[in-house]
């Protein structure tokens, strides 16, 4: 009820903000009214249409949270609790998301699966992921048009040059949402790209001391966890699939989904080769791990080659002034001395 309560005051504060800005902008600019009328009756709409939608999504909400009340009442609580176990959680709450963005933002299914995928690329598992991307997809984009269209009401533009400007500035504000996320995501995977090496070192630790691979794989996540966490969630995360999905094939498909790299799909590759005819991993995973340590070697001395050709053009312009500067200055003082009458 209380949500509900701070739904309707949202909307009303949202409508008596836009019949405000509608009412400055009649009295102050008299020859486009009708935009001003126009401007405050499509805000109004808006927020009635967003009370509406965002009133029917809390009461779903609040189903899902009976729910889970139900099941902590049958003593599983450390599953709906543990970080790893709420992947399961999160894909049954896709369903109510798609249907509050499909209302809000006009996003069907696939485009919220789309989304909730490339959430999981750039790091963020949890279900409140999502809700912070919806929110920021709203909230965002309307508060650059409000303060674009604020500060050029200020400067006293025409209307046409203020509306043009604000929503220009929203859609800026639209794309680069996903444009920081896609960012999030191969900085992401540089990350576990660079940590792989030292994960199948260990990998290869334990299948020479004899410890099974589904044994080991969370023992490496545990034991990685505070030095590369990225790496680490991932393999505890492919070792809660391993055990929970009835197919290893998926899990192994759901791992490579998240994680799109080629040395990746290498490993998994021997896993699954391993698990049919029965060849041991170790030697395998060592020399991919030795390939990935060659390739970042040889990335390293490919960009320090690099170098003297980067630094010549700012050496050109900020040095090689100075120096004619120092060098020509003088004798140009001289002749200039010289041919004074």
């Amino acid at each position: 009820m209380l949500q509900k309560q701070s739904w309707i005051i949202s909307a009303l504060l949202f409508g008596l903000t836009a019949f405000g800005l509608s009412y400055m902008i009649m009295h102050e600019l008299h020859a486009v009214r009708a935009w001003a009328v126009w401007v405050g009756a499509c805000v109004g709409i808006l927020a009635a249409n967003l009370f509406y939608q965002l009133s029917s999504h809390v009461s779903d909400t609040n189903l899902v949270a009976n729910r889970i009340a139900r099941l902590r009442r049958k003593n599983i609580r450390e599953i709906i609790e543990d970080p790893l176990a709420q992947e399961a959680q999160e894909e049954q709450n896709i369903s109510e998301f798609a249907d509050f963005s499909r209302r809000i933002l006009f996003y069907n299914e696939e485009k919220l699966q789309e989304i909730r995928l490339n959430l999981i690329r750039a790091g963020y598992y949890k279900e409140s992921a999502l809700v912070k991307y919806l929110i920021a997809k709203i909230i965002i984009p309307v508060a650059l048009f409000i303060a674009t269209f604020t500060v050029t009401y200020f400067q006293e533009r025409p209307f046409q040059i203020m509306l043009i400007a604000s929503t220009v500035v929203a859609v800026v504000g639209w794309i680069m949402i996903d444009k920081r996320i896609e960012t999030l995501g191969e900085e992401h995977r540089g990350r576990i790209n660079d940590d792989l090496p030292d994960a199948l070192d260990m990998l290869v630790i334990y299948a020479e001391t004899g410890v099974a691979f589904d044994n080991a794989l969370p023992k490496v996540g545990d034991e990685m966890y505070k030095s590369a966490p990225e790496i680490a969630t991932e393999f505890r995360i492919l070792n809660r699939e391993l055990r929970l999905l009835s197919s290893r094939a998926q899990a192994y498909e759901n791992f490579l989904e998240r994680v799109p790299l080629q040395p990746l799909k290498t490993f998994v590759s021997i896993l699954q080769q391993s698990e049919q005819v029965g060849t041991p991993i170790a030697e395998a995973l060592k020399q991919i791990s030795i390939g990935l340590r060659n390739e970042r070697m040889l990335e390293a001395e490919r960009k320090a080659a690099q170098v003297p050709v980067k630094i010549t053009l700012p050496l050109i312009a900020c040095i090689f002034p100075v120096l004619l500067l120092i060098i020509l200055g003088p004798v140009a003082l001289n002749i200039i001395d010289k041919f004074k009458f």
